[in-house]
């Protein structure tokens, strides 16, 4: 299942997005769940939990730039593709990380071809994904869904987006399977994704649903230096 949000003021135009969406879909077997917001007032007042977000930039109120400046600093990494006739702006689509641009008036042919990589982009990150084992089950977690992870006393608890698992294991082997994902350690207890971090107080790591992690003295050298080139990547805003 692919989340896709439209943020699209103009009605023809997000209903041919929404057509072409779903005829993309049909063709090609996949499953798509839109949702429509016509205006970006109201998209950034939502959960924003998106995989793929169609983006206009000329609307009235907050326009479609802003926006995605908003979306970017709130540490949402959903793949952003513009739609709109204002293709000077292309350039400045690199600021916020933007996949890709959709000039208006849109056509399937074009269309299609975009979204084939659009989803190549976002179908090679949902698919990373790893299996938590305890004495009674085995369940399958989303790496991306991991905010951040806990260990103590050889019991390993991943808090992720919707809930807790707990199985037994190492910080070592937690390090091992996530090796090369945006994980750091903030201290000898917790192994937290960078993609969840808010800001940094102090010794005080607060994430984006509001947990406040504690950084430790000797991991806070190489988490501050993991951290600053997350952003310095495109993975966020310093602050």
């Amino acid at each position: 299942m692919v989340r896709i949000a439209i943020v699209e003021d103009n009605d023809d135009d997000a209903g041919k997005i929404e057509e072409y969406l779903s005829k993309y879909a049909e063709d090609n077997g996949l499953e798509f769940r839109t949702r429509r917001y016509s205006d970006a007032e109201s998209f950034m007042c939502s959960g924003k939990d998106y995989d793929i977000i169609f983006m206009d930039i000329m609307m009235k109120g907050l326009d479609g730039m802003s926006a995605a400046k908003l979306i970017r600093e709130s540490k949402i990494d959903a793949a952003l593709v513009f739609v709109t006739n204002m293709v000077q702006y292309a350039i400045e689509g690199y600021s916020v990380n933007a996949l890709d641009f959709m000039a208006k008036p849109l056509n399937y042919y074009n269309f299609a071809l975009k979204m084939d990589r659009i989803y190549e982009y976002v179908h090679g990150r949902m698919k990373k994904e790893i299996i938590v084992s305890s004495k009674t089950s085995k369940t399958v977690i989303l790496i991306s869904d991991i905010k951040y992870i806990e260990v103590a006393n050889h019991t390993v608890t991943y808090h992720t987006k919707e809930s807790k698992i707990t199985s037994s294991g190492s910080l070592k082997e937690v390090v091992q399977v996530l090796d090369g994902n945006t994980f750091c350690l903030c201290n000898q207890c917790y192994l937290v994704n960078l993609n969840c971090v808010k800001r940094v107080n102090g010794n005080d790591l607060l994430l984006n649903d509001g947990t406040i992690l504690q950084i430790s003295l000797p991991k806070r050298k190489n988490f501050m230096k993991q951290l600053a080139y997350f952003y310095g990547r495109g993975g966020g805003e310093r602050r």
